[in-house]
């Protein structure tokens, strides 16, 4: 029974009590009796209204717990090494370049060329020095021939472009060279020298004439290179030179 039809149930009844007491020697009823037996009544009629509702069925209790799930085992993975990672893939249909490392690594080559000439291309040998002698005495303003051999002992032959060049002077004092001399005795800087062919294993006889400087007071050492395609030409190690004593004319 729903509580709106309690509620009504319990009015009517205290109703009819009311009524059958005023029919009752028309006496005035005791207001606290009245109360009494309407409080009874309301409690008979809660206590039936408690016996016919049926039960109300009581879910059963859900249990609150998760089921723990099995952990499945994945596969194993795979490792991969680290260099596996950097090492580049080779096509095996290119062609491979050589890297700066093994470049590096390449003996040098035993002898270097100079220019587009080997080292054994252009060498000279001293074979002779001819006069005038060393320390010999000119006055300023005298020519004279001075005469040297070569031979070629190279494996290139010897052309016009095989030349003398004055490569320096400088003053002696007490058998030292003391300083520097800007006196060519009268040739220029580059002397021709050749005008035939020289094979190798050939000669080259020098026969050059030079100038006393007119106001040289001193003693002279004058130093000369043999100049090539392929620049200097080793002349046993070093150069040829004369020596001489000017004086004033």
């Amino acid at each position: 029974m729903s509580s709106t039809s309690k509620k009504s149930l319990v009015v009517l009844l205290i109703l009819l009590f009311v009524l059958s007491a005023c029919s009752s020697n028309n006496a005035t009823p005791d207001p606290g009796q009245v109360l009494t037996q309407a409080a009874q009544l309301a409690s008979e009629g809660s206590t039936l209204t408690a016996i016919a509702q049926p039960a109300t069925a009581t879910d059963s209790p859900t249990s609150t717990s998760t089921p723990t799930l099995e952990p499945v085992p994945s596969a194993t993975s795979e490792i991969i090494p680290t260099n596996a990672l950097t090492e580049p893939i080779v096509d095996p249909n290119q062609t491979p370049v050589a890297t700066q490392e093994s470049i590096a690594t390449q003996p040098a080559p035993t002898s270097v060329p100079v220019g587009n000439f080997s080292p054994d291309c252009y060498v000279a040998g001293f074979t002779y020095d001819g006069p005038p002698w060393d320390y010999t005495h000119f006055h300023g303003t005298v020519s004279f021939v001075k005469e040297w051999r070569l031979q070629n002992i190279g494996t290139c032959s010897w052309t016009s472009d095989v030349y003398l060049i004055h490569f320096a002077t400088t003053i002696i004092e007490n058998e030292k060279e003391v300083r520097d001399s800007n006196e060519t005795f009268g040739q220029d800087t580059e002397i021709v020298v050749i005008t035939d062919p020289i094979p190798p294993g050939g000669y080259l006889d020098l026969a050059i004439e030079f100038t006393a400087p007119p106001t040289g007071n001193d003693t002279y050492k004058v130093y000369f290179k043999l100049y090539g395609p392929g620049g200097v030409i080793d002349i046993g190690g070093g150069s040829i030179w004369f020596i001489l004593d000017i004086t004033p004319p």
